[in-house]
């Protein structure tokens, strides 16, 4: 009897899996995905960079072996970065792809892979993963060819001491949903319609199961893992039989139990293998387990192993879908052997580092979205934790509230500045006596240089954010979108020049419906 409660609770799922698999084996009737959902021929064959050349909607071409894009760049392998290392404008495009992908019907295809059989609970699952993530990272990059499949590192959640409290689930970034469970509230995945014809993404992130808190994937599981040398316990059997001898080991300590705590811990959809790819949080999460795979088959496997050493066929251990020489359904004519291919990080992806930080670089966390907790031993690198949300127990400094600060033991947001300049051109129309020839609409667009009020926020020069929801309508594309925020939104977002900043001060906030342009006194 398995003791920890989120692990027998995805035990029991891995377990109902194989039976599943194990029945079809038997009477030779197999779960395939509906027919619209054919992998597209470049994904069955490329396994280079040239062979996806010519699937980039006509913006590359094959040159010497090498794909030129029509920039006169070359195409390069993808980089697989930390969700929240990434920069507002690569996190922008990203997700504007999968918007795109969701609307063209590309992303539900995805979603119906994950019904087949091989691809949970058994040793098939990493060499599944892997194909699976290519492809979908694959078709990612035929819409925007920079692109890469970014990973989701869950240990910066595990940090916290509620890992729900996470920014990473707020309107900022993958969205908040109602306490308790229910479809996303918020930001850039509200109101995505499902495979099920649900009118939502369905969450239950961190819940608490009688008593249990649910958590995600934390480092001690990482290092556990990292440092086996057993190969049965890497590319495991999951649900071994009475008189399998692979295991000599938990067969709970493995990276499909990994995998299992980042969805359970986010629930809902992520609940049930059959809908958990509704939620493009399940790629970055199972990103995340393919990361520490290739860094495990870097660090105890030469190159000739890592293609070759799988566990023996074994019925007792494994389902037959599971064995190395079966198909990899429905991504014929591989085999889940061909998963294991040098192939796939040497020519068409790698993974950059998630972030670390110390006593010495408290900022080598590199992202607004994290910060290091200096106060529970070692420094790491941790989410930052939402508006509302209990913050105490940071006692060296450190700020973990996103947008706003620690105040009472919650964090709490930054009061808006409420006098500012609604155009640039308030300071010159000042100078030129626009405040009186044009009183009431000056004195209601241009507050500050006509006197009416003075900003808290004033220093002569200063370049940054002076609005809680700056960062939202960045994230949301606004700084390319509409010409006021380049009014008006400074801080990293938009160059400002001196000249600008010595002529008055910078507007700080938009109306709530952000205008792309401004009214002009009538004499202008």
């Amino acid at each position: 009897m398995i003791a920890d409660v989120q692990t027998r609770h995805f035990c029991y799922k891995l377990a109902e899996w194989d039976e599943k698999a194990r029945s079809e084996a038997k009477t030779g009737q197999v779960s395939n995905p509906s027919a619209s959902t054919n992998p597209d021929p470049f994904q069955k064959v490329c396994t280079d960079l040239a062979c996806l050349c010519g699937y980039l909607k006509g913006d590359g071409l094959l040159q010497n072996n090498k794909c030129i894009l029509s920039d006169g760049k070359e195409l390069q392998k993808a980089v697989r970065k930390e969700y929240r290392i990434l920069s507002t404008e690569e996190r922008g495009r990203f997700h504007n792809v999968l918007r795109d992908m969701h609307k063209d019907g590309e992303f539900r295809a995805f979603t119906e892979y994950q019904y087949k059989t091989e691809a949970h609970a058994g040793s098939a699952f990493l060499p599944f993963n892997r194909e699976y993530l290519k492809r979908f990272e694959l078709t990612l990059r035929t819409y925007d060819s920079t692109l890469a499949l970014p990973y989701i590192d869950w240990s910066l959640e595990d940090a916290l001491e509620s890992p729900g409290d996470s920014v990473l689930f707020s309107e900022f970034l993958l969205g908040e949903t109602p306490e308790g469970g229910g479809f996303i509230l918020n930001g850039n995945f509200k109101d995505w319609t499902t495979k099920e014809g649900h009118l939502g993404i369905s969450r239950n992130v961190g819940r608490n199961i009688n008593g249990t808190q649910f958590r995600p994937i934390n480092s001690k599981m990482v290092n556990r893992l990292k440092n086996t040398f057993n190969i049965d316990q890497i590319i495991s059997s999951t649900q071994p039989k009475h008189g399998c001898n692979l295991n000599k080991m938990s067969n709970t300590n493995n990276f499909e139990y990994l995998n299992g705590y980042g969805y359970s811990f986010v629930g809902g959809d992520m609940n049930s293998f059959t809908t958990a790819g509704n939620d493009p949080v399940s790629y970055m999460s199972d990103a995340f387990i393919d990361f520490q795979w290739e860094n495990w088959r870097q660090n105890m496997q030469t190159e000739s192993e890592r293609e070759s050493r799988y566990p023996e066929n074994e019925e007792k251990c494994n389902a037959p879908q599971h064995f190395a020489d079966a198909p990899m359904s429905p991504f014929e004519p591989l085999k889940n052997r061909d998963g294991l291919s040098n192939n796939y990080t040497r020519n068409l992806y790698e993974y950059e580092a998630s972030p670390t930080c110390s006593e010495a670089q408290p900022d080598g966390c590199n992202s607004e979205f994290l910060f290091c907790d200096l106060s529970h031993g070692p420094p790491r690198c941790s989410s930052k934790i939402r508006k509302g949300r209990p913050c105490s127990g940071y006692k060296r400094g450190e700020n973990p509230c996103y947008l706003g600060s620690c105040q009472g033991g919650y964090c709490q947001a930054v009061v808006s500045e409420t006098c500012y300049n609604e155009n640039a051109c308030c300071p010159h129309w000042s100078l030129i006596n626009e405040c009186k020839r044009n009183e009431e609409w000056m004195k209601t667009n241009c507050m500050y240089s006509c006197g009416v009020c003075f900003p808290d926020y004033y220093e002569y020069g200063l370049c940054k954010d002076y609005h809680s929801t700056c960062q939202l309508w960045a994230s949301q594309g606004q700084c390319a979108l509409n010409p006021w925020m380049a009014d008006n939104i400074v801080r990293k977002y938009t160059q400002v020049k001196l000249s600008q900043s010595i002529q008055g001060p910078y507007q700080s906030t938009p109306s709530v419906e952000l205008r792309s342009t401004e009214p002009q006194p009538n004499r202008l």
